[in-house]
């Protein structure tokens, strides 16, 4: 046979570049895609290394809600995601997975709950700035001491703040500390002049009432205050609950007494109606041997 000729030599060809992995396929802690996903308490799914690593660091929440688990043994393969990932990975052979050994699997679980928690502390330091910038931590303690009109623009804030979960809740208390409405301003102002700076007529109205429920119970707990009792009083307490406790054990038996008189009663009534009925089938049975 003829030789053959020669091939001409092949361009090289561009690399392939790795398709692009969906976010949903990613498994929160490390990153990577999942080959086991598996659901949690919570609801939610990672790879079930990353998980086993997350609770050998000796953490009982969920990585991503922070909420405390009560189960961490409960674990469920999420078999409609594997098999979702398994026929994207037939689609895709260029995407790789790279396996994480456990040295880096701790890393990354260390690092992703520092990240969770300076966001955490983030959320915090920005609900409270005006604890900050007051210089004083505002409670409910704190509000509850003093008079409504002593508050300053920080606890009315903070009071507001706490009002609702909602965001606007937030709002209303930025623009609070900075409009500096105070309690004297908060109990002074008007419906309208509250809509002006930016709330809203009906939260006003919640806010007002809020307000009153506050001052009503502030006054209820003045004129009730907490007197400390003496020897003297104590002892009377103590004759008095062993006193009802007599009372209470002469009327259990008082009651007993009365149910059983009125067993008695009524078993005494069945014998008169029995003994009358006797009586009349005796007289007619008399009258049909006279006649």
């Amino acid at each position: 046979q003829p030789p053959q000729p020669p091939q001409p030599p092949q361009p090289p060809q561009p690399p392939t570049e790795a398709p692009r992995i969906p976010d949903m396929y990613l498994c929160p802690i490390s990153g990577q895609l999942m080959e086991n996903p598996t659901v949690n308490e919570t609801g939610r799914t990672y790879e079930y290394e990353s998980l086993v690593e997350w609770y050998a660091l000796g953490n009982r929440t969920d990585p991503i809600t922070r909420k405390e688990l009560q189960k961490i043994k409960l674990l469920i393969p999420n078999c409609l995601l594997k098999s979702t990932i398994d026929e994207w990975r037939k689609k895709n052979p260029g995407a790789k997975r790279k396996r994480l050994s456990k040295t880096d699997l701790r890393l990354a679980c260390e690092v992703y709950a520092g990240k969770q928690q300076g966001n955490q502390g983030k959320g915090k330091s920005n609900d409270s700035s005006s604890s900050a910038k007051s210089g004083h931590k505002s409670t409910p303690e704190r509000r509850r001491s003093l008079k409504l009109k002593e508050w300053t623009e920080y606890d009315v804030a903070d009071f507001i703040r706490g009002m609702g979960r909602n965001s606007v809740w937030k709002t209303y208390a930025k623009i609070c500390e900075e409009e500096s409405i105070d309690g004297v301003t908060l109990v002074g102002c008007s419906t309208d002049e509250l809509v002006e700076v930016g709330f809203d007529r009906a939260h006003v109205v919640k806010i007002v009432r809020r307000v009153k429920q506050f001052a009503a119970e502030s006054e209820r707990r003045k004129l009730q205050p907490i007197v400390p009792l003496l020897p003297e009083d104590i002892k009377l307490l103590k004759q008095f609950d062993s006193h009802r406790a007599l009372l209470k054990a002469c009327e259990t038996r008082a009651q007993e007494a009365l149910v059983s008189l009125a067993a008695q009663g009524a078993a005494g009534a069945e014998r008169i109606r029995a003994e009358f009925k006797r009586l009349r089938e005796h007289i007619k049975a008399e009258g049909a041997r006279a006649v």
